[in-house]
């Protein structure tokens, strides 16, 4: 174990969930590459700024300068996503768009303090190695020496560490180390068909249950503080009865079917558990810290799943959780494992992210893109038809915007505000576009893949293939759950 500032501990895990929740594995680009992105970028909101676009007023249109200027920030990657929100949000009161109680409305958010409290408690949990402890415990659990039981372990395991760490990112991080260990066991190179087989599963089993959950990722929250803006509040216990089944069929037939079907002829392949029985003797009995953490965590879930009855905010609780860890006594957590294992410039992006609705609202570009969309699209009622037609248009805008956090929070306004002059129902248009956001093709689209990407166990037609299948799997799926499922548990548990 290496000591670090202020008492901390960096267990084994700690370099590749450093990578990942600071880094994500994204390759360099070139000098003149990224100078070239920059000038595009900036002569693209220059020009926005200058000219007239029909339908807008000044206001408006200095606004969609500014947020364009930001998304293709965010698009080219020139700069760090944390700059680029800062700059946002500080433009913004700077060129006189808007006040910066405005610019500045997603860092005064209870959703953004959630967001923190449950990255925290994700950072005590890798610390602490239970993450770790509970993916071998699993695996060996299910005796995964054939491809199936790995699948269904895999599975199990995504699907308890959903509740204890709260990005998918952080989920991958922690359970690339027992992949590896696996693709070892199996006597496989990097590239060989099973290891791309244990990758896929993997990657797809930590997104099993994440729809389930709402602290699980951050798009869900960020379409719950959409809606709560809407006068529309969803506790944590109603999101999981309204997403239970959505997220069993979809999240977890994906995480069954695709790896076989791409990888089929590994079925008969056998795993000698010998090796992770090893590797699980070698991280000693359940410490001091393990047991403080699985109490904590026991009680902050409870606290969340019951908010609808108690009245207590997740975020209040969250916070509290994570002050608690760094009280004499208890001490899970110290100022050094938060510098050495998380990126806090992290909360400038979610900031501005949460910022968005507040900035569209105020220099009326929503009601301006509404208009369009009622031009354009219209989405005839909530049918089948409707809910195929905004999945589809979900997944052609997603292609334009990488990141999934900040492409919820650019357009689900939107359609929030087409829904309410509409007369239809917010809650089922945010979930069928929160759903259709999970499709991908390309590995910039998610971080995940993109690190799987860069270790070299996947090649660029395995993500294209991987993606293709999921988006097809979403467009498919999505409006049959939003016709069949939330037509009638949203306004059983509303």
């Amino acid at each position: 174990m290496q000591e670090i500032e202020d008492g901390g501990t960096e267990n084994k895990s700690g370099s590749s969930q450093e990578m990942a929740w600071k880094e994500g594995g994204r390759p360099q680009k070139a000098g003149t590459i990224v100078a070239i992105e920059c000038a595009a970028v900036v002569l693209v909101g220059v020009l926005i700024w200058f000219y007239r676009l029909p339908d807008l007023s000044p206001l408006a249109e200095h606004g969609f300068a500014v947020l364009a200027l930001t998304i293709g920030l965010w698009i080219t990657e020139v700069v760090p996503a944390a700059v680029a929100g800062l700059l946002f949000m500080v433009l913004l009161p700077l060129l006189k768009v808007a006040p910066p109680n405005v610019a500045f409305a997603g860092m005064t958010a209870p959703v953004l303090w959630l967001i923190l409290a449950g990255l925290l408690l994700g950072v005590a949990v890798d610390k602490t190695g239970l993450a770790r402890r509970l993916a071998y415990w699993a695996i060996i659990r299910f005796r995964a020496d054939t491809p199936f039981r790995v699948v269904v372990s895999f599975v199990f395991t995504g699907a308890v560490l959903t509740f204890v760490l709260p990005t998918v990112v952080a989920r991958v991080a922690v359970l690339i180390p027992v992949t590896m260990g696996l693709v070892e066991a199996f006597h496989a190179g990097t590239t060989d068909r099973i290891s791309k087989f244990l990758m896929t599963t993997m990657f797809l089993a930590s997104q099993s249950i994440m729809m389930m959950v709402m602290t699980s990722i951050e798009p869900n929250l960020v379409a719950v503080g959409l809606l709560a803006r809407q006068g529309i509040h969803v506790s944590w216990g109603h999101f999981f009865l309204m997403w239970s089944i959505p997220a069993l069929f979809l999240n977890t037939l994906i995480a069954f079917v695709i790896p076989f079907v791409l990888y089929a002829p590994v079925r008969q392949t056998r795993l000698d558990l010998r090796r992770l029985e090893e590797e699980q003797r070698r991280l000693g009995p359940v410490s001091a810290d393990e047991k403080k953490m699985a109490v904590c965590f026991a009680v902050v879930l409870l606290l969340w799943a019951t908010s609808a009855w108690t009245n207590l905010n997740p975020a209040w609780v969250g916070v509290l959780a994570v002050t608690a860890l760094f009280v004499p006594g208890v001490r899970v957590l110290s100022m050094g494992d938060v510098r050495q294992r998380l990126n806090l410039m992290h909360v400038f992006f979610l900031g501005a992210v949460l910022s968005i609705a507040a900035v569209m609202k105020h220099v009326a570009l929503t009601d301006s893109a509404v208009r369009f969309l009622d031009t354009h699209f219209a989405i005839p009622g909530q049918g089948y038809t409707a809910a195929l037609g905004l999945t589809a248009l979900v997944q052609v805008l997603h292609l334009g915007l990488s990141d999934v956090t900040s492409f919820v929070a650019s357009v689900m306004p939107i359609f929030l505000k087409y829904a309410a002059i509409h007369h239809l129902s917010q809650v089922w248009v945010a979930w069928v576009v929160l759903a259709a956001s999970l499709g991908f093709l390309l590995p910039y689209q998610a971080a995940p893949i993109l690190i799987i990407y860069s270790l070299g166990y996947l090649e660029m037609r395995d993500v294209l293939k991987i993606g293709a299948l999921i988006t097809l799997a979403t467009l498919v799926l999505v409006p049959f759950l939003a016709v069949v499922w939330w037509s009638w548990a949203i306004p059983l548990w509303l």
